[in-house]
């Protein structure tokens, strides 16, 4: 009796934490891509590398402009807080 109540409390803090990571995971891909969308459309770069770091975690960003501009290229590093993984939250 107690480890069959013991698996079901198992099952639902796993199914809990799968439902955080996803939404996590998808709150962060909106924070980056507002951050990284403002940025170009600011600067107007004629090339553009975005390289994700680590699955959720933040992005390189490279620009590169053409020769009459200010500034050459422009890199940047977007990181995101752990916001898909609930274990890591402060409780």
């Amino acid at each position: 009796m107690i480890n069959t109540t013991l698996f079901y409390i198992f099952i639902g803090i796993s199914l809990i934490l799968v439902w955080g990571y996803f939404y996590g995971r998808k709150k962060n891909y909106r924070i980056a891509q507002a951050a990284i969308n403002s940025l170009i459309d600011l600067t107007k770069p004629s090339d553009q590398k975005i390289t994700n770091i680590g699955g959720v975690v933040g992005y390189h960003v490279e620009l590169e402009f053409q020769s009459g501009k200010r500034f050459s290229d422009i890199k940047a590093t977007i990181t995101l807080m752990a916001r898909h993984s609930l274990l890591y939250w402060p409780i």
